[in-house]
């Protein structure tokens, strides 16, 4: 059994001051330290299992109580900072690839229901949630939604394009780094590839209601990516000018 640190220090000196603050006094005994929790949540995500069958010999606490810890980390959006802060150290190494993107969609069950779950289409209407996702080059996570089952990839595309935040430099201070603007996220470079491809299937649309023969349309098709995926590229050089 593996009793490796799960955390290593300059990855908790990022998670530490994004954790929201114990309350001062609670009843019971002393509370088991954020950072084996932490050790417990990933070793549980890691390896697969269950949250009760986390063992206890490992000194990361219960499975009940790493949950609980992961619940007041979502509900404090510590993940989504740290997600961002990563993401923004990862851009000024160089380490993003924007030159192309992938999505992506994964099914998950969700027995007990909830705001976004439906009927899956690939487990027999059983209820389900679905992740939209969306990496760069090099399969780097980007962005996630989280939807019903039943919600198809394309009309979670452009959301998943919009919700890239522009990954500058991390700052010194990164829990009181501030938001994007608008403005800031309007002149940042988008992957161009996944904008190409909406265009195409547009295209393939189009090409279809006019009733185009299969050469025709084939060309058709052809010409207007290759237009598209110039003008994507003029702008972009415009812009990172």
């Amino acid at each position: 059994m593996s009793t490796r640190p799960w955390t290593a220090d300059d990855l908790w000196a990022l998670i530490e001051p994004l954790l929201p603050p114990r309350p001062e006094r609670s009843p019971g005994p002393r509370p088991m330290a954020d950072r084996l929790c932490l050790q417990g949540v990933l070793y549980v995500l890691y390896n697969d299992i269950a949250w009760p069958l986390l063992p206890l010999e490992l000194g990361f606490g219960s499975g009940q109580t790493c949950w609980r810890r992961l619940e007041r980390g979502q509900q404090a959006d510590v993940f989504d900072q740290l997600h961002r802060i990563l993401l923004a150290e990862l851009n000024a190494a160089g380490e993003l690839d924007w030159s192309r993107a992938c999505v992506d969609g994964s099914h998950i069950r969700a027995k007990k229901g909830g705001p976004d779950t439906g009927p899956s289409p690939v487990d027999r209407r059983k209820t389900g949630s679905k992740h939209h996702l969306i990496c760069d080059g090099r399969g780097t996570p980007l962005k996630v939604i989280t939807t019903a089952a039943n919600v198809n990839d394309v009309t979670q595309t452009l959301a998943l394009v919009d919700g890239i935040r522009p990954s500058q430099a991390a700052p010194a201070d990164h829990a009181a780094a501030p938001m994007p603007s608008s403005a800031t996220r309007a002149t940042t470079p988008r992957p161009t590839t996944l904008v190409v491809v909406i265009a195409v299937l547009a295209a393939a649309v189009a090409g279809k209601l006019a009733g185009l023969d299969g050469a025709s349309y084939s060309t058709a098709l052809k010409q207007a990516a290759a237009a598209f995926a110039a003008s994507v590229a003029a702008t972009l050089a415009d812009v990172c000018s």
